[in-house]
Formats: structure tokens, C-alpha cells, sequence
């Protein structure tokens, strides 16, 4: 994974039905490993994570593996909505 493979789509699957809006202060996202499962999460943890992530992602390939992942997106991520890591490992 590189920053240029990170990107926001609106693109449903086929047979997929549309998700429901979020509600406030949640967002919603699509799992990529099962097409059309979504789930609600806390828009502040998913900013966070995502702040997190681009800082953590290398500009040019090969990018990062996911345990690679896991270590370098901990030390940016915010102590008060990740403590010790708890929660990153989405």
C-alpha cells in the first residue's frame, strides 16, 4: 500500500445496495476483503487513523505490508484516542 493507492470511492458493487447515511460523528466504510459489508465507526478514530496512515505511508512503492503497517502508523497516531496502540489494529 502507497498513498497514491489510498482513495475515497463512492463506487458500489455489483448487486451491492446502497449503505445507510452515518449518523452524526460516526462515518461509514467498506470492508475491501468482503464487497458491500459496511460498518459504522467514530469519524474522530477513522480521521485519526487515516492522518495517521498517510503520514505513515511511504510516497512511491513497494509501500508497506500490513505488519509493517502496524508499526510505523503507532507513533502518529494521537495517545488519547489510541492509548498504547489499543484499537490501531484495524
Amino acid at each position: 500500500m502507497t498513498r497514491s493507492s489510498v482513495k475515497a470511492t463512492t463506487r458500489q458493487p455489483r448487486g451491492a445496495q446502497a449503505s445507510k447515511p452515518a449518523a452524526a460523528g460516526r462515518v461509514v466504510v467498506e470492508n475491501v476483503n468482503v464487497p458491500g459489508y459496511t460498518s459504522s465507526i467514530d469519524a474522530a478514530l477513522y480521521n485519526a487513523m487515516k492522518k495517521a496512515l498517510l503520514k505513515a505511508l511511504p510516497a512511491k512503492a513497494p509501500g508497506l505490508t500490513q505488519a509493517e503497517r502496524f508499526s510505523a502508523v503507532g507513533p502518529h497516531l494521537p495517545a488519547d484516542q489510541f492509548p498504547g496502540g489499543a484499537k490501531a489494529g484495524w
